[in-house]
């Protein structure tokens, strides 16, 4: 017995806070594109990966990880917890992030404040951010404060989605230092993005066999910012392997057809298309002496979907060129 006692007391020590390690900045991460941190807050937990598929709750969670609505998004994530100084409400705390958010733009998507709005099991999926650190329960134990907040925005460098919660702490096991009702902060960041997609070149001969087979091939490899028609360096690869199959066949014509997602409206996103058309013509043209009149540049806009645009997903497939033989 006097050997099990201090064991015993030393776990429940940890448990409960008091041997838990101060809240440190992590100050080789910093703040999250377009998203202002609360003053004097500390950055102390962070996980990120390159490209993975992020859950973006738009309703009510029916299940751990289970809601009634949701958005599917690919890309860029980084997610980042922040505890707030002193005795901030999470409401506080809350209504200054969506003064700054509104003011820069973010659209909001969804909103729910406590477990009426949220579900019993909403709280449960923001404790493990996948950063590889034990008992993290600062979120599950203290639903009842706890606001949520989904939003989007474009920008020229892309587009992002963002899941904002706050809640105040209650109670469970953490390895940091937090004081009761100390308001605790979660933001995920998803920068929508194509997969670095190593076999996204299509090489000349398989165009080729596309283009006999069924008239057209889909190209993913020639890339533009978002809502501008300048062909960006890395669509060099697929340029190259355009260019190898005219040159193998001097007489081949076709038509360069710009498609878009539904993402604005279709006569501006016709005008975009066609931009685009035109771009890729003028790279082949200047760049690999490919004769103007073997090709033709036509923008459909949404006109000609792949996939359906209701998702991340699908709009990602939409946003292509295609190569119809002429």
């Amino acid at each position: 017995m006097q050997k099990i006692l201090p064991t015993l007391l030393a776990v429940m020590t940890f448990v409960t806070g008091v041997m838990a390690e101060p809240l440190k900045e992590l100050t080789s991460v910093g703040d999250p594109p377009y998203f202002k941190r609360y003053e004097g807050s500390v950055l102390f937990r962070y996980a990120g990966k390159k490209y993975d598929a992020f859950v973006l709750p738009l309703g009510i969670a029916t299940e751990k990880e289970t809601f009634k609505d949701s958005l599917t998004i690919e890309g860029e994530i980084q997610k980042r917890t922040y505890a707030v100084p002193g005795k901030r409400s999470a409401l506080e705390v809350y209504r200054n992030y969506r003064k700054e958010l509104d003011a820069a733009g973010w659209k909001t998507l969804w909103e729910g404040r406590g477990p009426k709005d949220l579900g019993f099991f909403f709280p449960y999926y923001w404790d493990d951010i996948g950063d590889g650190s034990s008992y993290n329960q600062y979120f599950s134990y203290s639903p009842e404060s706890m606001i949520y907040w989904a939003g989007k925005i474009e920008k020229p460098d892309g587009v992002y989605h963002a899941a904002l919660t706050i809640t105040e702490y209650r109670d469970g096991m953490t390895v940091f230092t937090l004081e009761k009702g100390q308001a605790i902060v979660q933001v995920n960041t998803v920068k929508v993005a194509a997969m670095d997609e190593k076999m996204v070149v299509v090489k000349a001969a398989e165009m080729g066999d596309s283009l006999k087979s069924v008239g057209r091939v889909a190209l993913y490899g020639i890339y533009f910012d978002t809502n501008k028609a300048d062909v960006k360096a890395e669509s060099a690869p697929t340029l190259d392997q355009i260019a190898a199959l005219l040159k193998e066949d001097p007489t081949m014509k076709l038509i360069v057809t710009g498609h878009t997602d539904t993402v604005g409206g279709f006569e501006f996103n016709r005008e975009l298309s066609t931009r685009r058309a035109k771009a890729v013509v003028a790279e082949l043209n200047t760049k690999h002496a490919i004769a103007a009149d073997r090709l033709f540049p036509f923008g459909v806009s949404f006109a000609s979907p792949m996939a359906t645009n209701d998702s991340e997903e699908g709009r990602a497939k939409n946003r292509r060129v295609e190569l119809v033989k002429m």
